[in-house]
């Protein structure tokens, strides 16, 4: 009792060693989980109006993507003028920040969060989160949802979640995913990304299966003629995907909104199995 007391021995966190290991793996110890939240709380006052209607601006850049002459090729060609042009945003971004910089504009941001909501684009920038790269994705998807309108949150919420889950930073990886299932609570990789960081599965199952090529050819399988009735039916890569089942979870929670191509419910799996980009 007098080394090691039941109640046992406050210290400061931020003089603790752990804080020094952290600071120099490039770190930084923040008091209390409110600590946490506030780096990806919405930013607010003029900026938040400024995006607001920055976002209304790209709503209506998507609805004159889709009237925009005839649909070339297949059915669904309006809607894929918009997808490309969502996927060129994404790849772009993506790779301003892993050279150090930022976007820049409302605009930039705007664009990338409404584009973010088809889940062929979310699921492309899923697979474009390679772990050599976290900090800069963690710049970038910080950035998005701390600006993004409550509706687009969802998709780079998880985005960030998945991402601070490579980075072995848990903390930040549930309140992203607690930001997404706020403005969407069937969001369904939000809720997987819980299910995998409350059980404890390690940073190093956070690994990409899939090459931003595969999951649009996994797209593209899906809606080709003989993919199915109704859109909400899966690829064959995307059925075979790993998932994280919630415990107690209802039948039927799963494969809601935000998940897996296509909609279809998850596969069933253990807790270890890594969560792939084509996972709803």
């Amino acid at each position: 009792p007098h080394c090691c007391p039941a109640e046992g021995v406050p210290f400061d966190p931020t003089t603790h060693p752990t804080a020094e290991a952290m600071t120099a793996a490039g770190g930084k110890a923040l008091r209390d989980r409110a600590a946490v939240a506030a780096t990806i709380a919405p930013l607010g006052g003029l900026a938040e109006e400024s995006m607001r209607q920055a976002t209304r601006r790209a709503e209506r850049r998507a609805d004159s993507l889709r009237r925009a002459g005839p649909d070339p090729g297949p059915p669904g060609g309006s809607a894929q003028r918009v997808i490309d042009a969502g996927l060129r945003a994404v790849s772009e971004a993506v790779a301003v920040y892993r050279r150090g910089g930022r976007l820049s504009s409302d605009e930039e941001f705007a664009w990338l969060a409404v584009s973010l909501a088809d889940l062929r684009v979310r699921d492309d920038a899923w697979a474009r989160m390679l772990p050599e790269h976290t900090a800069a994705h963690l710049r970038l998807w910080t950035d998005v949802v701390r600006r993004a309108p409550a509706r687009y949150v969802p998709a780079p919420a998880s985005l960030l979640a998945f991402t601070a889950w490579q980075a072995g930073n848990g903390a930040l990886a549930n309140l992203a995913a607690e930001r997404a299932l706020a403005a969407d609570t069937g969001y369904s990789m939000a809720l997987l990304l819980l299910d995998a960081v409350g059980a404890g599965v390690p940073p190093s199952a956070a690994r990409l299966p899939m090459t931003p090529e595969e999951v649009a050819a996994s797209y593209a399988a899906a809606s080709g003629p003989a993919a199915g009735k109704s859109r909400r039916r899966t690829a064959a890569p995307a059925r075979r995907a790993a998932s994280v089942k919630r415990k107690g979870s209802p039948p039927g929670k799963r494969g809601r909104r935000g998940g897996r191509p296509g909609g279809g419910p998850p596969d069933s799996a253990t807790r270890r199995r890594a969560i792939r980009p084509d996972a709803r």
